[in-house]
């Protein structure tokens, strides 16, 4: 495989506000992208081929890179199911995921990513009885155990190094684009299917900020935020 730099380095800001390209400021950069998802990263290295050779006939320039840490049986993704709050990387998923990035880095193709959709934490001590499966991730602006298994989420994938870019990638000027998770949280969630004891500790927390601000407790939430008193 050839291991060629994205042509023109990393993008970066403008003083206009518009993107350029780091070796090239003069070039005004338009993005024009797909979307890849579930399983579709997870091929032989001959297809990950085609698909980059595919994306590259089509002009597209930059490639969403979507539901990566997976864990549903049918849609395994990067990480590996666990108990641990040390999060574990599935090497034979990370192998087919590294070559296709370094395959699309190759066609001078940029990829984004989110950090976090799908971890499951059921698994996990102190986190599971809140929230699993896709749940999960509204935890992370509730409780601090949550977030920093998100950094540990975030730093072990962007610290692994790609053995075919020889790169990681945090340092990769593949990388464009980084969503800390997927969507709005808060403003998705429906507390009415949550477990109790998350409803439980919401409740507790949301009426120690009410009673120190000289509010009147409250003895339940709505079912959703669209639902609350404006």
């Amino acid at each position: 495989m050839t291991r060629r730099q994205v042509k023109y380095g990393f993008i970066q800001q403008g003083g206009d506000g518009d993107y350029m390209f780091e070796q090239a400021p003069q070039k005004k950069v338009k993005l024009y992208g797909a979307n890849l998802t579930w399983n579709m990263f997870y091929d032989s290295h001959e297809g990950a081929d085609k698909t980059a050779d595919r994306l590259a006939r089509l002009g597209y320039n930059v490639v969403r890179l979507h539901t990566l840490d997976s864990m549903a049986d049918w849609a395994q993704g990067i990480f590996v199911q666990n108990k641990s709050t040390t999060p574990q990387l599935n090497a034979a998923r990370l192998d087919s995921l590294d070559y296709l990035i370094a395959k699309l880095k190759s066609k001078g193709i940029y990829i984004t990513i989110d950090i976090f959709q799908l971890y499951d934490f059921k698994e996990i001590p102190g986190l599971g009885n809140y929230a699993d499966g896709a749940k999960s991730a509204y935890l992370l602006p509730l409780l601090p155990q949550a977030l920093n298994m998100w950094k540990a989420i975030a730093n072990t994938w962007l610290s692994h190094v790609n053995p075919y870019t020889e790169l990681p990638l945090k340092n990769d000027p593949v990388l464009i684009g980084v969503s800390p998770w997927n969507e709005s949280l808060l403003l998705n969630m429906g507390l009415s299917g949550m477990t109790n004891d998350l409803r439980g500790y919401m409740l507790e927390d949301f009426n120690d900020y009410l009673i120190a601000h000289g509010k009147s407790a409250i003895t339940s939430f709505p079912s959703n935020y669209w639902n609350a008193a404006r």
